[in-house]
Protein backbone atom coordinates (compact mmCIF):
# COMPACT_ATOMS: atom_id res chain seq x y z
CA UNK A 1 0.00 0.00 0.00
CA UNK A 2 1.57 3.33 -1.23
CA UNK A 3 -0.46 6.64 0.89
CA UNK A 4 0.30 10.05 -0.48
CA UNK A 5 -0.80 13.08 2.34
CA UNK A 6 -1.20 16.54 0.13
CA UNK A 7 -1.61 18.62 2.50
CA UNK A 8 -2.96 21.49 1.29
CA UNK A 9 -5.70 21.37 -1.65
CA UNK A 10 -7.69 24.46 -2.80
CA UNK A 11 -10.16 23.71 -4.97
CA UNK A 12 -12.80 20.76 -5.80
CA UNK A 13 -11.06 20.31 -8.96
CA UNK A 14 -7.62 19.09 -7.59
CA UNK A 15 -9.78 16.31 -5.48
CA UNK A 16 -11.90 15.21 -8.64
CA UNK A 17 -8.98 14.75 -10.18
CA UNK A 18 -7.16 12.49 -7.70
CA UNK A 19 -10.48 10.47 -7.18
CA UNK A 20 -10.29 10.12 -11.08
CA UNK A 21 -7.25 8.82 -11.07
CA UNK A 22 -7.29 6.27 -8.33
CA UNK A 23 -10.77 5.48 -8.24
CA UNK A 24 -11.50 3.86 -4.41
CA UNK A 25 -8.35 4.91 -3.06
CA UNK A 26 -8.78 8.11 -2.51
CA UNK A 27 -9.60 9.76 1.19
CA UNK A 28 -10.54 13.13 2.22
CA UNK A 29 -9.68 14.60 5.33
CA UNK A 30 -10.98 18.31 5.84
CA UNK A 31 -8.57 19.72 9.16
CA UNK A 32 -10.19 22.85 10.97
CA UNK A 33 -7.44 24.17 13.79
CA UNK A 34 -9.42 25.29 16.11
CA UNK A 35 -8.43 28.76 17.69
CA UNK A 36 -6.48 29.42 14.52
CA UNK A 37 -6.53 33.13 14.12
CA UNK A 38 -5.32 33.76 9.85
CA UNK A 39 -3.41 36.31 8.87
CA UNK A 40 -5.23 36.85 5.32
CA UNK A 41 -7.17 39.85 5.08
CA UNK A 42 -11.28 39.60 4.65
CA UNK A 43 -10.85 40.09 1.29
CA UNK A 44 -8.23 37.42 1.01
CA UNK A 45 -10.11 35.19 2.70
CA UNK A 46 -12.87 35.39 0.64
CA UNK A 47 -11.03 34.42 -2.57
CA UNK A 48 -11.92 31.04 -4.06
CA UNK A 49 -8.73 29.44 -3.40
CA UNK A 50 -9.85 29.79 -0.14
CA UNK A 51 -13.48 28.86 -0.08
CA UNK A 52 -14.00 26.18 -2.91
CA UNK A 53 -14.14 23.64 -0.53
CA UNK A 54 -16.23 24.85 2.33
CA UNK A 55 -19.10 22.88 1.19
CA UNK A 56 -16.92 19.67 -0.33
CA UNK A 57 -17.99 16.24 1.29
CA UNK A 58 -15.35 15.07 2.88
CA UNK A 59 -14.60 11.62 4.26
CA UNK A 60 -13.60 12.64 7.46
CA UNK A 61 -13.08 15.87 9.77
CA UNK A 62 -10.39 16.50 12.22
CA UNK A 63 -11.24 19.49 14.86
CA UNK A 64 -7.53 19.88 16.32
CA UNK A 65 -7.40 21.49 19.03
CA UNK A 66 -3.51 20.64 19.93
CA UNK A 67 -2.24 22.71 17.33
CA UNK A 68 0.41 20.83 14.81
CA UNK A 69 2.12 19.22 17.45
CA UNK A 70 -0.85 16.35 17.80
CA UNK A 71 -2.16 16.68 14.38
CA UNK A 72 -0.25 13.97 12.88
CA UNK A 73 -1.20 11.55 15.33
CA UNK A 74 -5.04 12.93 14.67
CA UNK A 75 -4.74 12.28 11.16
CA UNK A 76 -2.79 8.59 11.71
CA UNK A 77 -5.73 7.50 13.95
CA UNK A 78 -8.17 8.64 11.34
CA UNK A 79 -6.42 6.93 8.22
CA UNK A 80 -5.56 3.55 10.49
CA UNK A 81 -8.79 3.77 12.79
CA UNK A 82 -5.87 3.01 15.64
CA UNK A 83 -3.95 4.23 18.14
CA UNK A 84 -0.63 4.79 16.99
CA UNK A 85 2.66 4.37 18.79
CA UNK A 86 4.96 7.29 19.14
CA UNK A 87 7.69 4.71 17.03
CA UNK A 88 5.37 3.63 14.78
CA UNK A 89 4.31 7.03 13.89
CA UNK A 90 8.11 8.05 13.12
CA UNK A 91 8.68 4.92 11.08
CA UNK A 92 5.42 5.69 8.80
CA UNK A 93 6.16 8.92 8.27
CA UNK A 94 10.30 8.77 8.28
CA UNK A 95 9.14 5.96 4.97
CA UNK A 96 6.53 7.87 3.50
CA UNK A 97 6.82 11.69 4.45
Amino acid sequence: MIIFFVPDTRRKNEIYYLQAMFPDKVTTIRVERLGFKSPLTEEQLKHISETDLDNFKFDYYIKSESGLDNLENEILRVVFNKENKEYEMKKFFDRYC
